[in-house]
């Protein structure tokens, strides 16, 4: 809701969406981050957290369902290079960032594809990115 707003308020309209359809389509990466991988990052991280008492059997299945999502939907749904919809960052790109960020800071980038490990990459070299996301912590 913040990002939607602040990209509403942007002076780059790009970032939320130059068209009707591609605030839409911003808008459904957005919520697919929200509603789909957030719970798993949640429950892992949680696990993570809690050491030895973890349930390893807990970490190593949302562990996986994660990484398949990330390696299927949204490599499939991701350019050959760059952003989520080209050259340009946008408000999907800061909310994937963040939990792309998360998932390598908990597992590690070794099991993602090599074009969502870039995507993460290219996120991670943005200046934005390592002053207010990449602060050491998960």
């Amino acid at each position: 809701t913040i990002i939607r707003y602040l990209g509403s308020r942007s002076p780059n309209k790009g970032f939320a969406g130059a068209s009707n359809r591609e605030s839409a389509e911003i808008s459904q990466w957005m919520d697919w981050q929200l509603g789909t991988l957030n719970p798993l990052a949640q429950s892992l991280f949680s696990q993570i957290r809690l050491g030895e008492k973890s349930d390893q059997k807990i970490v190593a299945d949302v562990s996986a369902n994660l990484t398949k999502l990330l390696n299927t939907v949204l490599k499939r749904a991701l350019p050959p290079h760059g952003f989520m919809f080209g050259k340009s960052v946008t408000a999907a790109d800061v909310c994937l960032g963040i939990m792309l960020h998360r998932y390598v800071s908990l597992l590690d980038a070794a099991s993602l594809e090599d074009r969502v490990r870039q995507y993460h990459n290219d996120n991670a070299a943005r200046a934005g990115f390592q002053k207010y996301v990449a602060i050491g912590k998960p």
